[in-house]
Formats: structure tokens, sequence, C-alpha cells
């Protein structure tokens, strides 16, 4: 026996004895077969025949129909004979005989005909399923049965497989033809097939060695220039196509690599080395939802996840990891067809497949995705970046995001319907169901859903630190055409999931922000400054826009996740309202700045305030800020321009209750406008060359962490904090000592200031700026607070600067310094620096904002 062997019947006996889901999903499971009968075969074979009248009647999609009651049926085959073997049914046997007889009567078992192909995915899955079921009845089968079972399985699935896929001298297809998935289910059935039959196929051993060598060459594609195709899978272990297609993909492998390890004695196949790396990539792409189960970010087509979830067992078993154990617990439960049964792992204990509050960032570069996961105000917040390329499966949904708040998609994406459904191209697949920006009502080309993607986005860079993480996404590749820049900066923090948007199109037009709020969307009117809330009765988000100032909110009607093939209505969409952020450019050029307030531990929010530049003293900041704002305009067709709305920079504020704060800066400067332009800006009494950068102080007015994105300094009250001759990502943190983290794209020397400067020296910095030379030779004689610990760790001092440096590496490193600031002399505590307009000569808009 190939699949269904004496070892694995007798491991499962052993597992429904032992485990509790084995036994209650078997119970269901035998009841379910034991009432299958000579009537229910009767009434299958009356649902085949009126189907294929109606095809021959009507055409067209009817044939897919069709081919799906078939692939049904010989799962069923399959399911009723691991039954029949189990407890020795002859009655059950003949059950599956009969049922193999009616598929083998179809005229062919190919329902997706073009392109000169004799095979497809409906073959494939046929042609598995009937392969395992033949196998487990053979022994019962009479002379007769046996020839004509087995050349139905050899004229109507193995050849034309082996030959569309693998025959050297006959295929018609190479291993990126038919995409990413097609090759791997089409040869996986061949190979099982081949070995059910190999008495029957000529040159059998050398068919079998083409087989296995090219599943090795599948999961080692590298990708095709020519025809926009990416690598299978990239470093990390992440899949071109969506979780779902992962499934599928493995489905029919995974029963191949049994049989034939089973047949050879070789286990190879089974121990490829991404698929060491495949648990991993399964358990980041999950989230703990609400209703206490798993949750899945449906980007892209991502299907029914529980057809193939026996593939998550196999892994389980194969790489000895028992949280996708706890993977398939929650997301399918128990066991309940063939291949769950025969694949559930013995001897492996059932893990959680999260941990509880867990913190990170999971980055996979193949696939341009992030997760991201923190904690705010003790509810865990999961957000889901993807980015990477658009084609067949991967919808034209480059930069969309979703959020979830303690479970609940409150930023959702809309998902996919059944592929039969005029609403699947017009909408789903569409940027407009995404949460991405589009330009004049464009997004990405949908001739890339055909073509794919040359230029695919990417996840560049992150930051993963307590209390502060950090994502970059950039998705202008797959817009070209329509932008120049396209980079979503994506800030984590305690309080607020802060979403910067850095945009130049093509020419001057309409920019349109694209959310998707689908629990209790409203739009509140009558400020200032409209505010987007969502709620689910029990937690509520707010997103607010601080830039551009000039904006309008648009309602538009749209559509939730709807049903896949089978698993429910499909001819229902659920509809959701989305909402449009409009703001026009007269240069092409504009800054989202989205700010969404996620629940404190007290139960409040932060309080979002703009910044407003008053150094110069010739206007009032407020007045310069508000200037003609035109709040909730209910203009669609009209927006005001946003362009030259801020000279340098855009900052705002965000305001804990207990009086810690959070400066946030975009320096338009930095956006490359200019060729060999200098993007050194200021904004009272910060000066940097930084894109992004925040100031994060605490309730007594003390600075407790700086930070700064694509910057070679930072400097606060002219004190420079961080300096490096590269472009890098710092983040400094002075609590107890200073921790600096940085992410370079290559070996750097970094100088950092080991103390913070004094909360007032902001308002000092505008009456009398001192030059870095004359700091340093304040304090050249004393090094000050934690020098010995930075000599300790290997920092060198510049005494031209005053500053310590070290030679970071490449990518994402840091080091921590612990020592004891000492208290500054003449102030108590409390007193230290209180954060007013006067210390940072810049004010707060509140009126616009709250």
């Amino acid at each position: 026996m190939l699949v269904y062997d004496e070892d694995t019947l007798e491991r499962t006996r052993r597992l429904i004895e032992a485990e509790p889901a084995m036994r209650r999903g078997w119970a269901v499971y035998a009841a379910g077969m034991a009432a299958r009968d000579a009537d229910w075969l009767a009434t299958a074979r009356e649902r085949v025949d009126t189907l294929r009248q109606r095809w021959r009647t009507h055409g067209g999609s009817k044939r897919f129909t069709l081919g799906n009651e078939v692939r049904q049926l010989a799962k069923e085959a399959q399911n009723l004979a691991f039954y029949a073997r189990m407890t020795g049914s002859a009655q059950v046997e003949a059950l599956v005989r009969g049922l193999i007889a009616l598929i083998g009567e179809e005229e062919s078992w190919t329902y997706q005909s073009g392109g000169g192909r004799q095979s497809d995915l409906w073959t494939a899955d046929i042609g598995t399923y009937l392969s395992s079921a033949y196998e487990a009845v053979r022994a019962s089968c009479a002379p007769e049965e046996r020839e004509r079972i087995e050349a139905a399985l050899y004229i109507k699935a193995y050849l034309p497989l082996y030959g569309d896929w693998l025959h050297p001298a006959d295929k018609i297809h190479a291993l990126d033809t038919m995409g990413h998935n097609w090759w791997i289910v089409c040869v996986s059935a061949a190979g099982l097939l081949l070995l059910t039959l190999q008495h029957r196929v000529p040159h059998a051993e050398e068919a079998l060695h083409t087989i296995a060598e090219g599943v090795r060459e599948w999961f080692a594609y590298p990708g095709s220039v020519l025809q926009n195709k990416p690598p299978n899978f990239g470093p990390d272990g992440d899949y071109a196509e969506t979780m779902g297609y992962l499934d599928y993909a493995l489905g029919n492998f995974f029963v191949f690599e049994a049989a034939y390890r089973r047949r050879t004695g070789d286990s190879s196949l089974g121990q490829l080395p991404v698929l060491d790396k495949l648990p991993d990539v399964y358990l980041e792409t999950i989230y703990a939802a609400a209703d206490g189960g798993i949750g899945t970010f449906h980007f892209g087509d991502e299907g029914d996840r529980s057809k193939h979830a026996y593939v998550w067992l196999r892994l389980a078993d194969l790489q000895r990891r028992g949280e996708l154990l706890g993977l398939f617990a929650a997301l399918k439960g128990d066991p309940s067809e063939a291949a769950e049964f025969a694949f559930y792992p013995e001897g492996l204990e059932t893990l959680a497949p999260l941990s509880a509050g867990a913190e990170s960032v999971a980055v996979f570069a193949h696939s341009g995705t992030a997760f991201v996961r923190w904690r705010s105000g003790m509810q865990q917040i999961v957000l889901a970046v993807r980015s990477g390329e658009s084609w067949n499966h991967n919808h034209l949904d480059a930069g969309t995001f979703i959020l979830t708040i303690d479970g609940q998609a409150f930023v959702d994406d809309s998902g996919h319907c059944a592929y039969s459904k005029p609403l699947y191209n017009q909408y789903y697949r569409q940027s407009a169901a995404h949460n991405v920006v589009l330009f004049e009502g464009a997004g990405q080309p949908p001739a890339l859903i055909e073509e794919g993607t040359k230029f695919p986005g990417s996840i560049p860079d992150w930051i993963d630190l307590p209390g502060y993480k950090y994502v970059l996404a950039d998705c202008a590749g797959p817009y070209s055409g329509l932008y120049r820049r396209f980079y979503r900066h994506f800030l984590c923090l305690d309080g607020a999931m802060v979403l910067v948007d850095d945009l130049h199109a093509e020419r001057g037009g309409l920019f349109e922000g694209l959310l998707h709020l689908p629990e209790g969307l409203k739009i509140e009117s009558g400020t200032a400054e409209p505010i987007l809330s969502s709620t689910d009765g029990q937690r509520e988000l707010h997103v607010m826009h601080p830039y551009p100032v000039h904006k309008q909110y648009v309602r538009e009607k749209g559509y939730r996740n709807g049903y896949a093939r089978g698993s429910g209505p499909e001819d229902v969409f659920p509809e959701a309202d989305y909402v449009k952020i409009r703001s026009a450019s007269a240069d092409g050029r504009i800054k989202f700045v989205g700010v969404f307030l996620l629940p404190l531990a007290d139960g409040g929010r932060l309080e979002v305030n703009r910044l407003a530049d008053g150094v110069d003293g010739t206007e009032d900041p407020e007045e310069r800020v508000n200037a003609g704002n035109p709040g909730n305009s209910k203009d669609p067709e009209n927006p005001a321009l946003s362009s030259g709305q801020s000279p340098d920079m855009q900052g705002l504020v965000l305001k804990s209750p207990e009086g810690g704060r959070i400066e946030i800066y975009v320096n338009n400067r930095a956006d490359g406008r200019v060729m060999h332009d200098n993007a050194h800006a200021a904004f009272g009494a910060l000066s940097t060359d930084a894109l992004l950068s925040t100031l994060s102080y605490d309730a007594a007015g003390r600075l407790q962490r700086v930070s700064l994105h694509n910057g070679s300094y930072l400097k606060l009250g002219g004190r420079c904090l961080f300096s490096s001759l590269s472009k890098a990502a710092a983040v400094i943190d002075y609590r107890g000592g200073l921790s600096a983290h940085t992410s370079l794209a290559g070996e750097a020397w970094c100088h950092f200031a080991l103390e913070a400067p004094a909360a007032d020296v902001g308002a000092a910095a505008h009456a009398a700026d001192e030059s870095e030379g004359e700091q340093a030779a304040a304090t050249d004689a004393s090094e000050g607070a934690g020098s010995a610990e930075a000599r300790a760790a290997g920092l060198r001092r510049e005494a031209c600067s005053g500053l310590w440096k070290r030679q970071m590496a490449s990518g994402r490193s840091g080091f921590r310094l612990a020592f004891n600031r000492p208290v500054q002399p003449g102030v108590s505590p409390g007193e230290s620096g209180r954060t007013g307009s006067d210390s940072h000569a810049h004010s707060e808009e509140r009126e616009g904002l709250r």
C-alpha cells in the first residue's frame, strides 16, 4: 500500500484511542461514511448525469460545475476507501468500486481546456483521489474491474499529466507556465499515479526519477525575468502566491512524498530545506481572533483554508512542530477526512500557534509582506502590510494593510469572492477594493493581473524595539506610470499607529487615500477636522489625518470578503462602506499623515494636534496652520490644493492623558525633489535631514527617545544627538542609560550623544546657538555620565564633537549602556523642562484636532 498502508492504519487506530480530537473526529467521520449506501450512489449518479446534460446543452462554465462535482465525488471515494480499510467493510469497498466506475464514465477528466493542454487541476485532483482510493480496494477488485479502473487512471490521468508537464518530447509546460501552483499539483499527481500503476508505465523507474527531480526543481524555481515571474519561495520560506494557494500547492505533493518514501525508502523530498522554514511562515501569517479562534489575513485569493488543512498536519509531523497541530485545531477543528487521519502526528504535543501578547516584527522580503505585533492599552494590536507583486491570485493591492485590535479587524481588506462572479474582476481584484492610494481615480494598471509585475513592491526597512516598531513599504514599482514615489511609513506606538504616505505622481491632480473600515463606520462632522471612527460595539478605532490640511472625506460603497466556492452563499456579497480621503496637489507631491488612535490602558485616547513652527515670529503659528482650512467641505469635485501647505516640515504631537508626548516630524525637503539639494530642515529646536523623525518626552518634559528614518543627523537645540555618513534609521533611548539601534544598508560608523539635552534647550537654542566645537570644548574636561560604560562597550569618543562613535553592522544592530544620570543642579525632577510652547519654540494647533 502507498498511502493507507498497514502502519498508517495501525497508527490511526492508536491515535483514535489516545487523542480526544482524533476520537471525536473519527466518530463523526465514521457515522457519515457508514450512512453512504447504494441509494447515495444512485443519487450521485443522477447529479452527474444532470450536470453533464446541462454542460452539453449550455456549454461554457457548466463544464466547470460538472468538473467540481466529479472532483468532490473522487474525494468521497478516497474517504470511503480509507474507512473501508480501517473497518474491513466489504460493503463500503463495493461502494468505492461503484463510485470509481461512475467517475470513470466521464469521457475525460479535463475541465479547463485551452493552450493545447490535455490535463488540468481537475485531472490532477481526481487522479490523486482515485489513485489513493483504488490502492485501498485493489485487493477486492475482480480482474476485469482492475483492468477497467487502471486503464481509466492511466489514460485519463497519468498519460495527459505526464505528457503535458514532464515528458521531454511531448510536454507543453515549463515550471512557470500556469503560475506557481499548477505544476506541482499536476506533477505530484502524476507521481502518485505512476507509483500506483508502475507495472503499466513504460520505463517507470526513469519516469519516477524525472518526477522526483522535477519536484526538487519546482521548490528551487528561481523565477523568470521575461515572464515577470518571481521565485516560488524566498529565502525565508515565503511563497509567491497567497497562503491559501501554498496549502493547495503542497496538498498533492505531501501525498506523493509519503507514497514515494514508502515505495523507495528515500525521505529526501520531505527534507527539502524550504520545508524547514514553512512552519514559521504559517505561524506569522495568523492572529488571535476576537472569538477565541485564529484569524487569517485574506490578502488576494486566500480561498477556503480548511480544504487542505492536512498539509499543516504533515508539516507538523515532519518538523515536529506542535504549533502547527494547534493551528489545525484552531482553524479546522477535529480531523474529518482521510488525509487528516492519515497524516495526524503521533507523540506530538499540541501547542498554541500564537504566544499571548507577543510583540515582534516579521518581514518576508520575497512576498513583500510584514506583520507587526504590539500591545496598546492591554490589547493586542496586529498590523499586516502587503507590497510585493500583483499577478493572478495576488490582487492589485500593493501597499494595502490590515489592522486588528484584540482580534477584530478594524482596517480590513476586501479579500475575494468566487472567481466566476462578475464582482471578482470588477471589484475584488481592483485597487479600489484595498487600502491604497489612488490618483485621479486610478490604481495599479489592471493589465498586471495578466502580465505580472515588472517592478514588485518591497519591505526595504523595519525596526523592532519594545515600544517602537516601524515598517517601510516601497510601493512605487507596482504603480509604475502613475507614481514616481509611493512610500508608506508605518509607526507602531503605544496608543497609535501612524501612517505617513510619501507620494509623487507623474503630474498634479487628485489623490484618494482609501480606508476600508467595515465595523460601524462613521464620519464625524461639524468640527474643523473630521474624524473617522469604526466600532464593533466593544472596541472603537478613531482615525484622523492631520496632513494634508486641506482634504475631504467621501463615503463609497464596497464589499467585504465574499464566500469561496462551496463555503457559503456564493451570490451573497457582504456590503461595507469605505472612505476616500481626498486631497489635490498642483505639483503631484503630497504627504498623507494618518493617525489611528488605539486604546490606552486607562481606556482613554491620545490627543492629536498639529504643530506650527513660529521661530521667525512674523505671524501667529496657529493662524498660519488654520488659514484657509476648509474643514469638512462636502464638495468632492473641488478639493482645495494641498501643495505648498508647509515650507519644510509637517509636525504633529500625540499627547497622553498623563502628560507625556510624542512629536512626529515629516521633512518635505527629504523626498529628493531637487537634484543635489540638501535635505536639511529645521522646526523649532529640531534640525535634521531625515525624512521622518520623532521626539518622545515623559510627563515631566524629559526627553526619553529620539528616532530618525532616512537621515544622517538629528540635532536638538543645536546639540547633535546622532550622526552618520550614510543615511540610516536610528532609535536612541535615554531611559536608564543609552540604548541605540540602527538599520543600515551597509556597515557604517555612527556617532551618539550619551546624554539627552536639558529639557529647556529648545528655547536656549534660538537665543544663541552654540557650535558643535564650542559644546565639545565645554565638555572636554568631563566626559559625563556613561563614559566608562561606553568605553567598556567599545565606543570611541571624538573630542572635536563630544560624541561617541561605534561601527554599526549592516542591517539591524544595536547596543545598550546602563548607567545613572545625574539630577540637573537646581532643578527638581518634577520641574525638569516642562514642555510648554516657550521651551520648544513651536506651538500646537488645538482647535483643529482632538
